[in-house]
């Protein structure tokens, strides 16, 4: 178990590998600046990595499920839980791409996308 993990180079769901896992700059003055352009009424999906600093929402969804009137919010580093596999990611991501929602931030790091009315 624990012991074989550590010898193989990391305990899931991080790896010693992932450098990016351990060594990331604080982003929730980031996400908060690129979600103050969403109206606080509004409903959100989101990675559920930055889920919890926007659940005070009156409705929040998480990937992969995103409605159409919901602004969607992107984290290009985001960690993936075990329910939804990267190249699951990855496709939902391309979809979203060309869905018709427009762009409305990309600080590097986070994405808001408009709601499909929009």
């Amino acid at each position: 178990g624990f012991g074989i993990a550590v010898a193989r180079g990391g305990i899931p769901p991080f790896s010693s590998r992932e450098e990016r896992a351990w060594n990331r700059p604080a982003a929730l003055t980031r996400l908060i600046s690129a979600t103050a352009i969403i109206p606080a009424d509004a409903p959100i999906a989101a990675d559920s990595g930055v889920a919890a600093p926007l659940a005070n929402r009156k409705r929040i969804e998480v990937f992969p499920t995103a409605g159409a009137d919901a602004f969607v919010v992107v984290d290009r580093e985001a960690y993936v839980p075990g329910r939804l596999r990267w190249r699951d990611r990855a496709a939902w991501l391309d979809d979203l791409t060309r869905s018709g929602r427009r762009l409305l931030i990309d600080d590097g790091r986070f994405q808001v996308w408009a709601p499909l009315d929009e």
